[in-house]
């Protein structure tokens, strides 16, 4: 008596295993075994061929969401004004925070603004890049503290002091810091360009804060974001340059 095989019963499901093709399931069962049976060098190197790679991705994935989320909170909230300072090395904090309430007196916010302290932006070299990256796009930094040799790879998101005499007056010769950033020009050719956009901090109110002896005294640079705090028609560029160089 013949059977019939199509409406058979069977207590295995349509994807076990015995159904799957040859290739389908030596390749399923390698990946699952692959790790347990590699031995010294050959997780060493599955390791770096298989599994690095997408760590890597998934590790700078999490970090730069947290980032822009904690990005757009700060954003949210009522800062009237950020500073941040690159390193916890560079500056005594307690002074640091004073200079900070006092600048905040000095902007006389309206509808209980503040001024947002930042210490230790980039202290460490993979998470802190891209913290500072992520927040300079975000536009919630407009004052940045820390060494030329920081800056240097970021001059492009700084205020140019000469586009306004104004600002450019206030700081003295001898305090001003050059930096060179990328331009393009009218044919989009890309070139460079010497612009003056920090300040030595020595020269400025914030010299207190800088440990006695300290090996960054004569490097660490004070530079203004081209944010829209510090430019268009209601920029602070102007009062906060003023403040930093002791002029109130």
């Amino acid at each position: 008596m013949a059977q019939n095989i199509d409406n058979k019963k069977t207590t295995l499901s349509d994807d076990a295993s015995i159904y799957q093709k040859k290739e389908e399931r030596e390749s399923s069962e390698s990946v699952k075994n692959n790790w347990s049976n590699l031995h010294g060098k050959e997780k060493a190197k599955y390791f770096k061929d298989y599994l690095l790679i997408p760590i890597l991705v998934g590790i700078v994935v999490v970090i730069a969401v947290f980032f822009f989320v904690r990005s757009m909170f700060k954003e949210q909230a009522k800062i009237g004004y950020s500073v941040a300072v690159i390193s916890t090395k560079y500056l005594d904090n307690d002074s640091l925070q004073k200079r900070v309430d006092e600048m905040e007196e000095f902007f006389a916010f309206e509808d209980k603004e503040k001024v947002d302290l930042e210490i230790g932006l980039g202290k460490t070299a993979n998470a802190g890049m891209s913290e500072l990256m992520t927040e300079l796009m975000a536009g919630t930094l407009d004052m940045i503290i820390g060494t030329e040799k920081d800056l240097d790879d970021i001059s492009a998101y700084f205020a140019a002091f000469d586009d306004d005499s104004t600002v450019l007056a206030l700081v003295p010769e001898e305090s001003r810091v050059p930096m060179i950033r990328e331009i393009t020009d009218s044919d989009g050719n890309p070139g460079t360009e010497s612009v003056i956009c920090g300040i030595k901090l020595k020269d400025t109110v914030f010299s207190d804060c800088i440990p006695e002896g300290s090996r960054y005294k004569n490097s660490l640079i004070a530079v203004f974001v081209r944010t829209s705090h510090n430019t268009g028609e209601k920029s602070r560029l102007t009062d906060c340059v003023r403040f930093v160089m002791g002029q109130k």
